[in-house]
């Protein structure tokens, strides 16, 4: 490995500037090592944290953890415009289109990621 050196640091002593040689990187070094998350488990994560967003924007106070069991009219309160508006964040986070057949058979986060998973 190489190492650089950056000599910008001056430094006044006694009337007279010195250049102090500071290494580019420093002495310790961090390494983040991450397992690999299935495709599953980053769907599930990336509707979790839309629609915790989603939650947040509309002003719901929802304490709960996001489940797959968590049902959108029932434990959420959220009515069909905001089910629609939901539907609209998750195409554009996305990238897809979801056709109104699949969007209005959305009842809970579950039916949710299966659909995310099988289509993007």
């Amino acid at each position: 490995m190489f190492k650089q050196v950056i000599s910008k640091n001056i430094i006044r002593a006694n009337q007279q500037y010195t250049r102090i040689a500071v290494p580019a990187f420093a002495k310790t070094q961090f390494r983040f090592y991450a397992a690999a998350l299935s495709k599953e488990e980053l769907v599930s994560n990336k509707l979790n944290d839309i629609v915790k967003s989603f939650i947040a924007e509309k002003g719901i106070s929802f304490e709960k953890p996001m489940t797959e069991s968590l049902k959108l009219s029932e434990d959420l309160k959220l009515d069909s415009l905001d089910k629609i508006e939901l539907v609209v964040a998750i195409e554009e986070e996305f990238e897809l289109e979801i056709n109104e057949d699949a969007s209005d058979a959305f009842e809970n986060l579950g039916q949710i990621k299966k659909f995310l998973a099988e289509n993007s």
